[in-house]
């Protein structure tokens, strides 16, 4: 077993994680680890950190890879960036897990039925592939068309829908509703599967799949 000898004490070095004298001095070498989270971090540019260490003297444990510059063992860091890595990693799949809740991946076609919808009969939308919109707004119909992609996330509405001119009991909130599907310019939907609108990040309205009858 080698030993590395600290010649201001003539005492053999040991590793400030394990105490083992298992040393040996390198010359540096590519950070798997540092490379793996420039990876993340930075796309394929972000292997690049992984040479950092290179041309750098270190000082590694053999023992329990514990790794640190010559002569700074308060700098010791136990598996390199490796750790860093897995932090990394983890805050990653957190947030991919909070994004997950709201995202734009999915179908905007198809019937929905507004949520806690306040009408006697709930309020519908129906989108289409082509980007035409139909449904129940409480009192009348409406239809009307969207601009085109409906897959980027945009709601916007060609126009004014049209709307067909019956009067009844819940004329209010069908006029509300109207209103606040106008003001509309994004869509996403959760990860329960529902549809909702945004207007500047804010939601408007939140729509429930229609079960098929």
């Amino acid at each position: 077993m080698a030993e590395v000898f600290d010649s201001s004490r003539n005492q053999p070095t040991v590793c400030p994680h394990c105490s083992s004298t298992d040393l040996v001095l390198t010359n540096g070498t590519y950070n798997s680890g540092c490379g793996c989270l420039g990876l993340l971090l930075f796309g394929w540019w972000g292997l690049l950190l992984g040479l950092l260490g290179l041309g750098k003297y270190e000082m590694v444990c053999k023992n329990c890879g514990c790794r640190w510059p010559v002569g700074q063992p308060h700098r010791a860091n136990h598996g390199g960036c490796g750790s860093g890595c897995l932090i990394v990693i983890i805050v990653f799949i957190s947030i991919f897990i909070i994004a997950g809740c709201t995202s734009s991946s999915g179908s905007l076609t198809g019937s929905w039925v507004l949520e806690n919808s306040p009408t006697q009969e709930p309020i519908t939308l129906t989108i289409e592939e082509s980007g035409k919109f139909y449904g129940f707004s409480g009192v009348n119909r409406y239809f009307g068309s969207l601009q085109q992609p409906l897959q980027n996330g945009q709601f916007i509405i060609k126009g004014t829908p049209g709307v067909t001119m019956m009067a009844g009991p819940d004329l209010q909130y069908e006029q509300q509703y109207l209103s606040l599907l106008a003001s509309a310019e994004q869509w996403q939907i959760t990860s329960r599967g529902n549809l909702i609108l945004l207007n500047k990040g804010r939601k408007v309205a939140e729509f429930v799949l229609q079960k098929q009858q």
